[in-house]
């Protein structure tokens, strides 16, 4: 059984929050911590969605760096997988995007899977790419919607394209399995964007007879090997339906981080356990994998998730010892940072920021410093920005004042500065910051939670965040 971890490249920000910009060197540094922790598997995503063909030169080095990480990831006996949404290519503005800072919704073409012209040149673009970058990755992953997705295709459309990629790769590594992550549903999601599109409220819940119409499909008709990653009890029950756990690895997205969302180190051992919860190795009998999309930051849920999936507790979890790991001597002030980050107390908080402030001069890094990409003293001081942000976040919650948003307008505009994050996103920032921003009623403030909320044009919500930043200056200056 594997244990594994999803590096997401979708937003592209600054090193080294954003594995986009990753050098060999941090990816290395990186597995060797994560091998350390247990992890034997990464799986990548390396954004050949929305590249152009032919190819820039940043997305040509990008690529060379990708088969040199699978290179690394075998020398380290690890397993590397490649993913990929179904029916995504770059579109004719692609090009004008280095790879580094590409906005995925303004660079992505979805083809038409019943165009056979369209699939065609879909199929000869990626059957190039894995036979000069990533042919000796060790599977290639296919999601069934978000990216990928067309209105009104059905599910036999997705099931030709999974079968398609399996004859490409069957022609480059035979050895290479295909994976099919089942998430919403190749029909459903294409429902929901037809809603968007129409104005109507659209259902982005898990379909398990999408899901299961696909496996079945699979199990009738793929001559390949084949697995899946189930990432929910709908995703469970088909699972169960076709007995088909050893083909399954269990992906409890966003039990470590959900994406998008505004770097911000998440530490909830209560909600990570209760996602183990619908783990049974009996079912899903090639793993547990997790995911990120600031890995950097997410480094107790690291910690916390090879833990339960080796059948640890809340109870024997020894975050001190793990951060030690990190830095010598800074066990206990790290796991009472990371808790104070969990919580809801501004004044915790502000005193944990205080004493890692301290600290971080005469810190020196440990034998998981490649988790830290080698920085200790960085690190610290990302703490200090967290908490201080943090705590501020939840004082304007509460208060809804204009002195504590101005506190909060800096001390959100000096940890944005610094991991450079500025696309639209989900999770307890937006839950925080939202309802008492809106409560303002300033029109710079609702343009912009306007264009936030228009899913008819996605490409408009990159740059979001300097824009609402640059919105609550108005208010507060």
């Amino acid at each position: 059984m594997s244990l594994g971890m999803y590096v997401h490249m979708h937003w592209g920000y600054r090193h080294p929050y954003a594995a986009r910009t990753w050098s060999l060197a941090d990816w290395r540094g990186y597995a060797e911590g994560l091998k350390a922790l247990g992890y034997d598997l990464l799986m990548i995503w390396p954004m050949t969605d929305s590249m152009p063909d032919p190819l820039t030169p940043s997305d040509r080095a990008h690529l060379e760096k990708i088969r040199a990480i699978i290179a690394m990831l075998h020398e380290l006996g690890m397993t590397a997988l490649i993913t990929a949404g179904p029916n995504c290519l770059g579109n004719d503005v692609a090009a004008r995007h280095p790879f580094e800072t590409r906005p995925y919704f303004a660079a992505e073409r979805k083809v038409n899977p019943g165009d056979p012209a369209e699939v065609a040149e879909l199929l000869d673009f990626r059957r190039r790419l894995l036979e000069e970058y990533l042919g000796e990755a060790d599977g290639l992953v296919i999601i069934d919607s978000d990216p990928g997705g067309y209105i009104d295709s059905p599910n036999c459309e997705f099931l030709d394209l999974l079968l398609a990629h399996q004859q490409i790769m069957a022609g480059v590594n035979p050895r290479m399995p295909l994976y099919y992550w089942m998430w919403v549903g190749w029909e459903q999601y294409n429902k929901a964007w037809k809603a968007v599109r129409d104005g109507e409220p659209a259902d982005y819940r898990f379909s398990a007879d999408d899901c299961a119409e696909v496996v079945a499909g699979l199990l009738a008709r793929s001559t390949h090997p084949w697995a899946v990653l189930t990432c929910a009890p709908e995703h469970h029950a088909v699972v169960r339906r076709y007995g088909i756990a050893e083909r399954a690895l269990f992906n409890p997205y966003g039990a470590i981080e959900l994406e998008p969302t505004f770097p911000l180190t998440n530490f909830d051992p209560f909600a990570m356990s209760a996602r183990f919860g619908e783990y049974d190795p009996d079912v899903m009998r090639l793993g547990a994998l997790g995911n990120g999309q600031t890995h950097v930051a997410q480094l107790p849920h690291t910690y916390l998730f090879a833990h339960f999936a080796g059948g640890g507790t809340r109870r024997n979890a020894d975050l001190p010892s793990f951060a030690d790991g990190l830095i010598p001597g800074c066990g206990p002030l790290l796991a009472a940072a990371w808790e104070a980050l969990g919580g809801d107390d501004p004044a915790r908080m502000r005193a944990a920021a205080g004493r890692l402030a301290i600290l971080h001069r005469a810190s020196t890094p440990g034998p998981l410093a490649g988790l830290l990409f080698g920085d200790p003293e960085r690190y610290l001081e990302d703490l200090v920005l967290q908490l201080t942000f943090l705590a501020d976040l939840y004082e304007f919650n509460r208060t809804v004042e204009l002195p504590a948003l101005a506190r909060l307008h800096a001390s959100w505009s000096a940890w944005q500065a610094r991991t450079g994050f500025a696309d639209a996103f989900f999770g307890p920032v937006r839950d925080l910051a939202e309802p008492p921003l809106r409560a303002l009623r300033h029109p710079a403030i609702a343009e912009t939670f306007a264009a936030w909320d228009n899913w008819r044009d996605p490409a408009g919500r990159h740059g979001i965040v300097p824009r609402l930043l640059a919105a609550i200056a108005e208010v507060v200056e």
